[in-house]
């Protein structure tokens, strides 16, 4: 008698493209022999990773903490507060200062501005260099402030910001 038993590990990494995320997705069986006379299925193992968005926009819905995903700046050149926001999501350091450069980039270049965000390998310190004439400030209100690395409002002198904490991408600040 042959066994009609087959085993076939499944991970998110199987997911079908129209799956929402890595922790709520579908799993469509595309081999021919491991659908055919199947009576049932039966799960022997879940491993469920336990991660939480570490830049969260406070949705209570989607369970992801308080918002930390908001970058308030002030200047003559924007005319009134200016709130940037990332989206919620896991970032470690570096796509974190992408996403940020890029979304203030979007408000920024139309108004002749533009800011590149470093960070110093040996301090962790993040510098906002801006081009164009404005002077900004960091408004200390900001959610995203003590992921950045900073409590009270920083006004830019020349043409950079020093941030004076390191970064805390940990989300639970």
């Amino acid at each position: 008698m042959t066994s009609r038993e087959k085993y076939t590990v499944i991970s998110s990494d199987d997911k079908d493209s129209d799956s929402v995320s890595n922790s709520n997705f579908r799993v469509t069986l595309k081999e021919r022999y491991a659908s055919q006379s199947i009576d049932r299925i039966i799960i022997k193992e879940v491993i469920v990773p336990n991660a939480f968005y570490n830049i969260s926009d406070g949705d209570p819905i989607k369970g992801n903490g308080p918002a930390n995903n908001i970058l308030i700046l002030n200047s003559l050149g924007l005319g009134a507060p200016t709130s940037f926001f990332i989206t919620a999501g896991q970032y470690n350091i570096l796509q974190f200062i992408a996403a940020l450069q890029a979304k203030m980039n979007i408000t920024l270049t139309p108004l002749g501005s533009t800011v590149t965000i470093t960070r110093d390998d040996i301090t962790n310190l993040l510098t906002f260099t801006f081009i164009g004439a404005d002077v900004f400030t960091f408004l200390g209100t900001s959610s995203m402030a003590p992921v950045i690395g900073f409590k009270g409002d920083i006004v830019q002198v020349g043409t950079s910001i020093i941030i004076p904490d390191p970064p805390d991408i940990s989300g639970i600040n």
